[in-house]
C-alpha cells in the first residue's frame, strides 16, 4: 500500500468545537480517509477540550507569547518534528496558527504549505495586513469556504484566483435528523405552545450585530406578539444586549441560553433561524438551520445568497428566497418585514423543507472528499 499522506493542521487553540473554524477543522480531521491520509492536529496552546478530545493525538507546540525567548526555540522544535515525521502538507488556521505553522513548515522543508481564509477581514488592522502580506508569499495555495471570499481575496489581498480553492463548509447531517422531542425542548425553555421561536446561534460579539436583531424583534412584535428570541452563545456583548432588551421593553421575549453543546436538539424546538452579521464568509450556523429544516432570515453577506437564494434581488439588496429571506446588513426595517413575511405556518413549512433539501449538498463527508482531492492535487 502507498505511504499515507501526512498532514499537519496547525491552529492556535481549540476552546470548543462549536466555533466556526474549529468545527470545520475537526470535521475535516474526523472524515479524512485514513487509508490515504494521516492527519495530525497541532495546537500552539493546549486547552481542556483539546486535551480531552484528542488526548495524545494532538501535538502541542507550546507557544503562548512571541515575546518570550522560548518561542523561537519551540518554533524550531516544531520544525524538527515536522521534518522528522516527514509531513508533506501543513494546513494553517487562524492568525497565530498561520504565523507559526508557515514559518515552521518553511524551516522543515515541508513540500506544501496551505493557508486558510474563512472570513472577509473585518478584523484586519494595517499591522495584520502587513503580516498576512509577508506570510502569503510563503504559501503554495489557499482554501476558502465561499466564492465571495475568493473574490474578496483577489481584490483585497492580491492573491491570484488560481491559487485559491473554494471548498464549502460541511455539516453533519445525521446529527440534525428529526429525532429530538420538539415539545420537550420547548417545555425546557419555557416556550408557550403558540410562541414563534426565533433562534440565533452566534457568539455575542459586535460583528454578529445582535443589537439589530433585538431592534428588529421589537418592531416585529408590534405586529405579531408571538415571537420569542432564543439567543444561543456567549461573549463580550451579553450585558449590553440584556440591557438593550430591557430598554426596548422586550426582555421577557428574549432568552439568553449561553454556550450550548446540544445545538441540533435545540434547533428541533425552533420555528425560524436568524443570523444578521455585518460580515460572514460561509456560515456554519446557516447550514445548521437548514439541516434542521428551518426557514432562515439572514443578512445578505458572504455566501448567504447561495444558501438562501432563489429569486432574490441583487447582492446587498435582500429579498425573499425559496427557503427564507435575505436582508441588507444593518437594515432593521427590512429585518422586521422579513420576520413578518414568514409568520404563516404553511410558508414556514415550505421554506423549511427547501432548507433541508438544500443542506444535503453540504454533507460533511462529501465536502471532505473535496479536501482530499485538493491535497492530492497540491502534491501533484
Amino acid at each position: 500500500m502507498a505511504e499515507r499522506i501526512r498532514i499537519a493542521f496547525v491552529i492556535d487553540q481549540i476552546q470548543s468545537p462549536t466555533a466556526g473554524t474549529e468545527k470545520q477543522l475537526c470535521t475535516i480531521i474526523a472524515h479524512l480517509d485514513r487509508q490515504q491520509f494521516e492527519p495530525r492536529l497541532c495546537v500552539l496552546k493546549e486547552t481542556d477540550w483539546s486535551r480531552t478530545a484528542f488526548g495524545d493525538g494532538a501535538h502541542v507546540v507550546g507557544i503562548d507569547s512571541y515575546r518570550r525567548p522560548a518561542a523561537w526555540r519551540r518554533l524550531q522544535a516544531f520544525a524538527a518534528f515536522l521534518r522528522r515525521d516527514r509531513y508533506r502538507i501543513v494546513h494553517t488556521f487562524h492568525r497565530d496558527g498561520e504565523i507559526v505553522g508557515t514559518l515552521a513548515a518553511r524551516l522543515a522543508g515541508v513540500p506544501r504549505i496551505i493557508g486558510s481564509r474563512r472570513d472577509q477581514g473585518y478584523w484586519l488592522t494595517p499591522r495584520e495586513r502587513a503580516i498576512r502580506a509577508a506570510l502569503r508569499r510563503l504559501h503554495h495555495g489557499f482554501v476558502t469556504n465561499a466564492h465571495s471570499t475568493r473574490d474578496w481575496l483577489v481584490r483585497e489581498e492580491d492573491i491570484p484566483a488560481h491559487r485559491i480553492e473554494v471548498i464549502p463548509n460541511g455539516v453533519e447531517l445525521a446529527r440534525f435528523a428529526a429525532t429530538a422531542d420538539r415539545e420537550a425542548v420547548r417545555d425546557e425553555l419555557g416556550l408557550a405552545p403558540g410562541d414563534l421561536a426565533l433562534a440565533c446561534v452566534a457568539t455575542l460579539r459586535p460583528v454578529k450585530r445582535h443589537e439589530d436583531l433585538l431592534n428588529g424583534l421589537a418592531a416585529a412584535l408590534a405586529q405579531e406578539p408571538r415571537w420569542k428570541l432564543v439567543l444561543v452563545g456567549d461573549g463580550e456583548c451579553r450585558a449590553a444586549l440584556a440591557s438593550q432588551a430591557r430598554a426596548l421593553g422586550i426582555a421577557e421575549r428574549v432568552l439568553f441560553l449561553g454556550t450550548r453543546q446540544d445545538i441540533p436538539r435545540l434547533l428541533a424546538g425552533m420555528d425560524v433561524g436568524a443570523l444578521v452579521s455585518a460580515s460572514e464568509s460561509m456560515s456554519n450556523t446557516l447550514l445548521e438551520y437548514m439541516a434542521a429544516g428551518l426557514p432562515v432570515v439572514s443578512s445578505d453577506v458572504g455566501e448567504a445568497r447561495y444558501l438562501v437564494g432563489g429569486g432574490v434581488s441583487a447582492p446587498g439588496q435582500g429579498g425573499r428566497g425559496e427557503n427564507g429571506c435575505l436582508v441588507p446588513a444593518g437594515d432593521v426595517p427590512a429585518l422586521a418585514a422579513a420576520l413578518g413575511a414568514i409568520v404563516e405556518a404553511a410558508a414556514r413549512a415550505r421554506m423549511g423543507a427547501v432548507s433541508r433539501e438544500r443542506s444535503l449538498a453540504y454533507d460533511a463527508g462529501a465536502c471532505t472528499r473535496r479536501f482530499e482531492e485538493y491535497y492530492r492535487r497540491c502534491l501533484g
